[in-house]
């Protein structure tokens, strides 16, 4: 794999850091034409993006320090300021409040910026997991599949084959992302199906990822997916009984 893409005056840029950076603006770009779909002017996805990104990196970052001190693993500001680190469902949680603020401050109905970016959310998730699967982060547990991979350069490295999960979420992101963008202007809460989705894929991957039980036989990410399935079947409800 490869952990660091190239250098720049002689600063390291990992492979994560830059599909991380590339698939966000990617995604906001395609995701221009989505809410023109959605009845949003054009390029109005860049007035929301600035505010989306910083928000999730720092809520990211957030739910990262919090979770690796409340292990043991670091002290917390070590864990914040720490080069790598961060956690999906953290920057999710706060770019979603991001868009609802922005939606607020521009005078937009909040749910239908929320739901507008509902794909872009999804296609930025899954070039973001390319970025894990070049670093070598967050893989499986070990496995004699066919399609099991080292990492030996990973982090931290294992010369025995494993589980790819950073593969199967991207896989399940992008085939979210073709069924979300699909369903702009025929759903009633598109942000309620992509955390409906997002949750079930998650809570199927955490049983093959290395993470340790935290409630009862449940990975702490697991309970995380069974709450976005719980706040997206909410969302879906109230949105068809309105």
């Amino acid at each position: 794999m490869y952990p660091i893409a190239f250098h720049i005056a002689g600063y390291p840029i990992s492979s994560f850091g830059l599909c991380l950076a590339l698939g966000s603006l990617f995604a906001a770009w395609r995701g221009d034409l989505w809410l023109q779909r959605a009845g949003f002017p054009a390029r109005y996805v860049w007035h929301v993006y600035g505010w989306m990104m910083i928000a999730g990196v720092l809520g990211a970052k957030l739910w990262y320090a919090i979770e690796t001190a409340a292990r043991g693993e670091a002290q917390f500001t070590a864990a914040l300021f720490a080069r790598g680190g961060v956690t999906f469902y953290g920057g999710l949680l706060w770019g979603a409040a991001a868009i609802l603020l922005k939606a607020r401050l521009d005078e937009v109905p909040p749910q239908r910026l929320l739901d507008a970016f509902a794909p872009i959310v999804a296609l930025g998730e899954a070039i973001g997991r390319i970025g894990c699967f070049l670093e070598g982060d967050d893989y499986g547990i070990p496995t004699s599949l066919p399609w099991g991979i080292a990492f030996p350069a990973g982090q931290p490295p294992t010369l025995e084959p494993v589980h790819p999960t950073q593969a199967y979420e991207s896989f399940w992101a992008f085939a979210m992302t073709a069924f979300l963008s699909r369903r702009i202007g025929k759903s009633r809460s598109l942000f309620g199906e992509y955390l409906l989705l997002e949750g079930v894929g998650r809570f199927v991957v955490e049983f093959v990822r290395t993470n340790p039980a935290t409630l009862g036989p449940l990975t702490l990410f697991q309970v995380a997916a069974i709450g976005c399935v719980g706040v997206g079947v909410g969302l879906i409800w109230r949105a068809r009984a309105a």
